[in-house]
């Protein structure tokens, strides 16, 4: 589901449903990439909204994902730092020589290694660039499963799955009232859980 309505009116959105469930407005404080499952934040007001989106812009919030890659990576941790730049049909890719791009920074460890060489992968994106954990995982040579659009170089796309199995699992921010640490956590789904 979208998080807010899409160009073709009639496609249901996550905030046009919070809406009606909580009979009121609420305002979208950031979203997930169409196919990624998980946290998202919404805000009950304007100044609420205007504190979280301003967390979010100096990164005070820390992101926590799930992702089911194959192969697993070669090594159980990392850092994936690279340089971004737009592709077509909004998507994104690593930069070529001599291409400025905007910094990407993802640390990442393995959870578990699966059966059939894939891997679950907890990845923690220190930027917020657009697909930064799909274009660095699959930069690395272990791309996200059911990804259609991004894959190893040179290698073929992400085996065939249902669905793009990332999942936004944890978030830390503070409150926007009190200021105080919250914890957030969706449970994954089983074929994700740790």
């Amino acid at each position: 589901m979208l998080t807010v309505p899409g160009r073709r009116s009639g496609t249901p959105s996550l905030r046009e449903a919070a809406e009606r469930l909580l009979a009121r407005p609420v305002w979208v404080v950031h979203r997930l990439d169409r196919d990624t499952s998980g946290l998202v934040v919404f805000a009950l007001g304007a100044a609420a909204h205007r504190v979280l989106c301003l967390a979010w812009q100096r990164r005070r919030v820390e992101k926590r994902y799930l992702a089911l890659v194959a192969p697993a990576p070669a090594a159980g941790d990392g850092r994936i730092e690279e340089r971004l730049v737009p592709a077509r049909r909004g998507f994104t890719r690593r930069a070529r020589p001599g291409e400025a791009g905007k910094v990407a920074v993802t640390s990442f460890r393995v959870l578990a290694r699966k059966e059939g060489g894939a891997a679950l992968v907890e990845a923690v994106p220190e930027t917020g660039r657009l697909h930064q954990i799909r274009v660095g995982l699959a930069d690395i040579g272990s791309p996200v499963e059911g990804d259609p659009h991004y894959h190893s170089p040179g290698g073929p796309p992400a085996r065939h799955a249902p669905r793009l199995w990332l999942h936004a699992w944890r978030l830390a921010l503070p409150h926007p009232v009190t200021g105080e640490p919250l914890d957030l956590e969706a449970p994954p789904p089983p074929e994700l859980a740790p």
